[in-house]
């Protein structure tokens, strides 16, 4: 008797033991995804100890709307959940170890929940329903940041995330650009479809290669006059007449000054490694210098449709 005893509380301990303890994802979405992401059946239930040494899921475009369990996954480095119906971001509080974050095109309105993943390095947030963006003010490890299509007017949290190398600020209701000032080491920047009108701390951004400031309220440009790393320029749709300053930036290879005021395309003439350039819509004067440039450059994609001389 003692003997069996003894051998049932052996028992006991070996299931008790042996036992893993499981995730609950009541996200019946979600939680297939997670499912595949661990390379487990339909109906196989989720490991807790599987679960947190995850490294990667992804999750784009599947339906989720809730993010519950997810909490439990502290080893995920990269987590992709793009075109979803999440709003609710508090179960990625804890996964401190994130450096790589994609939630776009969800219905995201409070960032608060990411204050603390401060390993980030890429975060898309596009096309959400943002206008706080004050938790990104110490994810200062961020080098990729798209923040497009929301409702962002201030920008100031981003002043001191100088890590930052590419930025994507398009689409939003933006006016004051002087905090991305201390930037300097930003190679790519869009700041398409705005209302900004003063863009003189571009001055100091001198490593840009890629900038886009289409669909604004600039008139003046000669704060570009200094980035002579500049590749590719967006112009399209603003209020340029005087493009003087585009006359040393020598590497450009694309440039669009689409719709705009230019009468006077002579400082395009040194421009000589463009592939691209698309100058209609301008009250033009004289078309010279864009024939010696098609002449120069034989392989030149370019595009010129007249309009009046009067916008």
């Amino acid at each position: 008797m003692k003997n069996c005893i003894t051998l049932f509380a052996i028992l006991i301990v070996f299931f008790s033991c042996s036992a893993q303890p499981e995730v609950t994802i009541p996200d019946a979405n979600l939680a297939a995804a997670v499912r595949e992401a661990l390379g487990l059946g339909p109906s196989d239930p989720i490991s807790q100890k599987k679960f947190e040494a995850l490294e990667k899921l992804s999750a784009d475009n599947r339906n989720v709307k809730d993010l519950t369990g997810l909490e439990k996954a502290i080893g995920l480095k990269t987590l992709e959940l793009r075109k979803n119906q999440i709003e609710n971001l508090t179960p990625l509080t804890e996964l401190t170890q994130l450096t790589y974050l994609y939630l776009g095109e969800n219905q995201i309105s409070d960032i608060t929940p990411l204050t603390s993943l401060t390993q980030l390095t890429d975060l898309d947030i596009v096309a959400n329903n943002i206008s706080d963006i004050e938790p990104l003010a110490n994810l200062t490890q961020l080098t990729t940041l798209w923040l497009d299509k929301n409702k962002i007017s201030d920008i100031r949290p981003l002043s001191n995330l100088i890590q930052l190398t590419q930025c994507y600020i398009s689409d939003n209701q933006i006016i004051d650009i002087k905090p991305l000032a201390k930037l300097t080491q930003l190679e790519l920047l869009w700041l398409d479809k705005n209302q900004i009108s003063d863009i003189n701390i571009l001055t100091d951004l001198t490593q840009l290669a890629r900038l886009g400031i289409e669909l604004n309220q600039i008139s003046d440009i000669k704060p570009l006059a200094k980035l002579t790393q500049l590749t590719t320029l967006y112009l399209s749709d603003n209020q340029i007449s005087d493009i003087q300053s585009l006359t040393n930036l020598t590497q450009l290879e694309v440039l669009s000054l689409t719709r705009n005021q230019v009468s006077d395309i002579k400082p395009l003439t040194n421009l000589t490694q463009l592939d691209k350039l698309y100058l209609s819509e301008n009250p033009i004067q004289d078309m010279e210098p864009l024939l010696k440039l098609i002449k120069q450059l034989p392989d030149l994609e370019w595009d010129f449709e007249a309009t009046n001389e009067k916008k």
